[in-house]
C-alpha cells in the first residue's frame, strides 16, 4: 500500500462518532473531464458546485454555531429591510418640504400669513391667482382647501408649525432606524464570523489530523506545497463563503424583496415601471461577477506548483 499513488481529498475528512477515519486510498470515484496540457500533465476538472455542496459547507457547524447564524440570518434580514424603510422615511420627509412650500405659495397668494391661516374661512376677498384660478372658488374656503384646489387633491396644507412638528418627528425616527441598523449591522456580522471562525478551525484541524494519520507514499504523491496550498488558500475560501459574505448575501437579498414589497404597497405602478431595468442590473452583476472570479480560478494550480 506504501507504493500506491493515492490523494485524499478534503471532502474525505468526516467525523463520525466522535473519531476522525482517515482512509488509507483514494476513493473510487474518478473525474469527470480532464484536458491534457502542452507538457502532456493532465489537469482534473472538478465538477461545478451545486446547492448540496453549499449546505454541506456548514456540516462542521455545532448547535451553538447554528444557533448564532440563525440570530445572524434573522438581524440580516432586519438590517436589509431596513434600507427601504429608510428610504421611505426620506421621501416622506421631503414631501414635507414640498407641501409647506405649496401652502407658502397660496398663503402668499391670499396676502396672508402660513403660520396661521389654517382653519380660516376667506370670502369677499381679491387675489391674483396662478393658473387662471377664479377667486370666486375659494370664497368661504379654507386655506387646506384652497391648497387641494390648485395643487391637486394629493396635496397637503402644512403651515409653518406643523411643518416643524413633522419634521422634527421624522428626524426621531431616522435617529432611531440608525442606530437600530447599527445594533443590527453588528449583531449580523459579528455572530456569522464568530462561527465561521469556529467552523474554519475545526476543518483546520481535522486536515491537519487527516494528513499527519496518511502513510509515507501518500506524501510521495501529494507535494507539500499542494498541501500548504490547500491548508491556507482552500480553507480561506471556505472562510470567505460562511463569514461575513453570507451574512452580507442574506441582508441584500431581504433588501431585494423588501424593496418591492415595500414599492408595490406605496406605488404600484412606479414600481412596475422600474422594475422593467431589472434584468438590466442581473446581467450587469452577472458579467462582475464571472470576472471577479475567473482569476483565482485559473492561478490556484499555478500557486501549488510555486509552492512545491
Amino acid at each position: 500500500m506504501d507504493g500506491e499513488d493515492t490523494k485524499v481529498p478534503l471532502e474525505a475528512v468526516e467525523q463520525h462518532d466522535g473519531v476522525l477515519p482517515v482512509p488509507q486510498q483514494a476513493p473510487a470515484k474518478q473525474p469527470e473531464a480532464s484536458e491534457t496540457k502542452e507538457n502532456g500533465e493532465e489537469e482534473k476538472k472538478l465538477p461545478k458546485p451545486g446547492l448540496r455542496d453549499l449546505v454541506r459547507l456548514f456540516r462542521y457547524a455545532t448547535p451553538l454555531d447554528r444557533l448564532l447564524m440563525a440570530i445572524g440570518t434573522i438581524t440580516g434580514i432586519l438590517h436589509g429591510i431596513s434600507l427601504p424603510v429608510l428610504m421611505l422615511l426620506f421621501g416622506e420627509l421631503i414631501n414635507f418640504y414640498i407641501y409647506q412650500e405649496q401652502t407658502s405659495s397660496v398663503a402668499n397668494c391670499l396676502d396672508i400669513s402660513a403660520s396661521s391661516c389654517n382653519d380660516i374661512f376667506f370670502s369677499n376677498t381679491s387675489f391674483i391667482l396662478p393658473c387662471g384660478f377664479n377667486s370666486t372658488l375659494f370664497n368661504g374656503a379654507t386655506l387646506d382647501l384652497s391648497v387641494e384646489a390648485i395643487f391637486g387633491r394629493n396635496a397637503q396644507c402644512l403651515t409653518d408649525e406643523d411643518f416643524t412638528s413633522e419634521v422634527s418627528l421624522y428626524c426621531i425616527y431616522l435617529t432611531f432606524v440608525g442606530i437600530g441598523v447599527f445594533l443590527l449591522a453588528y449583531i449580523e456580522i459579528s455572530f456569522f464570523q464568530m462561527a465561521c471562525e469556529r467552523q474554519v478551525k475545526k476543518i483546520r484541524l481535522y486536515f491537519y489530523q487527516s494528513v499527519l494519520r496518511q502513510n509515507i507514499g501518500w506524501f510521495d504523491s501529494n507535494p507539500s506545497g499542494e498541501l500548504a496550498s490547500r491548508l491556507n488558500d482552500d480553507i480561506e475560501k471556505i472562510h470567505d463563503g460562511i463569514g461575513d459574505k453570507a451574512a452580507l448575501f442574506i441582508q441584500w437579498i431581504s433588501t431585494f424583496f423588501g424593496g418591492f414589497i415595500i414599492g408595490f404597497v406605496r406605488d404600484w405602478r412606479l414600481t412596475l415601471l422600474l422594475a422593467g431595468f431589472a434584468p438590466f442590473l442581473v446581467v450587469c452583476g452577472s458579467i462582475f461577477s464571472v470576472v471577479y472570479t475567473w482569476p483565482p480560478s485559473h492561478t490556484h494550480t499555478h500557486t501549488e506548483k510555486v509552492n512545491f
